[in-house]
């Protein structure tokens, strides 16, 4: 889906509060290189390269999400919403944790984090559907 959102998303889950994505942009202008650092309540998590600043963050939003999630990665939610494989939804932070707080409260207290976490894209996804802010490509797919 989008790492930087699902790592938005997990810490707060966690209560790790918002984890901080600082870009430094090395090399020369014609081929520039990009490295993400993320850190969470001041710890660096991980850090991540690439050509562009986008691509850097991403990088590092995969990594942090495998250190976070150890090697229990969840599944990929996008076909529970409606979604193509590796669509990504916008996203819109205060938005994204309003749905985790309401998909929190409407989940039993034993139940795991992936039921918790698929109820919170299905809100969020729904959301985004009707305020017309989905891509056309994900549209098409419902």
């Amino acid at each position: 889906m989008n790492p930087k959102g699902d790592l938005i998303l997990l810490a707060k889950a966690r209560g790790l509060g918002t984890p901080s994505f600082d870009t430094v942009q090395d090399g020369p202008p014609h081929a520039p290189q990009f490295t993400t650092t993320i850190t969470l309540r001041g710890d660096t998590l991980t850090t991540g390269q690439g050509r562009t600043k986008r691509d850097a963050e991403r990088v590092a939003a995969d990594e942090a999400l495998r250190v976070l999630y150890g090697e229990n990665p969840p599944s990929d939610f996008s076909a529970d919403v409606g979604l193509p494989p590796g669509a990504s939804l916008p996203v819109y932070a205060d938005v994204l944790s309003q749905a985790l707080l309401v998909a929190h409260e409407r989940t039993p207290a034993d139940s795991h984090v992936d039921d918790v976490r698929r109820l919170t894209v299905r809100l969020y996804a729904g959301l985004m559907r009707d305020l017309g802010l989905l891509a056309e490509e994900s549209e098409s797919a419902t």
